[in-house]
């Protein structure tokens, strides 16, 4: 079992796990997350610049295992597809996507540390979730059918003051002057 006091990376990979690194003390991300955010966003400056020139861009993300090798191919092909890429700089990424593809089959990520997915949390949240509002729908008809059945006897109880006769009133003796 991880230490839960230790913040793990906050990178979601393309297949839905969490990165299981620690993060950078301070940080949001581990070291190589960290410095492929700052990238990205040098890139997503050039490239806005570049939008703004009318030049073709495309979005790939980092390349870190066979999903996103895949959702990287995927771009580049849409991108030769709808003429964004020339074929001289899809054949180029084709290439680089061919390297990263074999790189990614020896990439040996932390396969000690447990399995962490996205979807699995948010199952685990929605069932923990429900559990307590079962609690609680328990405890709502439980306190229902306390005061119903307190309400109950106390109807009974004054029903049955109702149903006696009057009493008699009592003949005291008339005080003597």
């Amino acid at each position: 079992m991880t230490d839960p006091t230790v913040p793990f990376c906050a990178h979601i990979h393309t297949n839905g796990n969490r990165c299981q690194v620690p993060a950078l003390r301070g940080r949001a991300l581990c070291h190589f997350h960290d410095e492929s955010e700052k990238r990205r966003r040098i890139s997503s400056r050039f490239t806005r610049r570049l939008a703004d020139r009318n030049r073709r861009t495309i979005n790939i993300p980092v390349l870190e295992d066979a999903n996103a090798v895949q959702v990287a191919l995927m771009e580049t092909i849409y991108a030769f597809i709808d003429k964004r890429l020339d074929r001289k700089d899809a054949s180029l990424l084709f290439y680089a996507l061919q390297t990263a593809s074999s790189n990614a089959k020896s990439l040996q990520l932390t396969e000690t540390a447990p399995r962490w997915s996205f979807t699995e949390e948010l199952t685990d949240r929605h069932d923990k979730l429900h559990e307590e509002i079962d609690k609680f729908n328990k405890w709502v008809r439980r306190t229902r059918d306390e005061i119903r059945t307190g309400l109950e006897r106390e109807f009974q109880a004054k029903l049955e003051d109702l149903k006696k006769p009057p009493a008699e009133a009592s003949t005291m003796p008339a005080a003597s002057a």
